[in-house]
């Protein structure tokens, strides 16, 4: 499912002992090789990802961009690990949808009340 506008980008983070990492993260990879999951967390220069895309003109058709982040940890767990959290990533999803929904509600109200 493609919404219009939308486009994808390919994200590449360093190695945490090259660079001086940020204080947090602005991107989450999660990657699977054989019987681990890595989860690796970025942060991304905004301003280098809105030029990109700014200077991406709309009959274009090109390869995926690369943007370059600083990654900020890595963290590697057991795929029978991963799979515990199941549950609980699930019910964090219901939450945060949940979430997002009253506030569209909310910002639609307030929409129409000026309207």
């Amino acid at each position: 499912m493609s919404r219009q506008g939308e486009r994808t980008v390919h994200v590449k983070g360093q190695e945490p002992r090259e660079v001086m990492p940020p204080l947090f993260s602005n991107f989450l990879g999660i990657s699977r090789v054989a019987g681990e999951v890595q989860f690796e967390f970025v942060f991304l220069d905004l301003n280098q990802l809105a030029n990109l895309l700014a200077a991406k003109k709309p009959d274009e058709n090109t390869e995926q961009p690369m943007v370059e982040g600083k990654t900020v940890t890595k963290i590697v767990m057991p795929a029978p690990t991963f799979l515990q959290l199941k549950e609980h990533i699930l019910g964090l999803f219901a939450d945060i949808e949940k979430e997002l929904d009253t506030l569209k509600e909310i910002q639609n109200g307030r929409h129409r009340a000026t309207s």
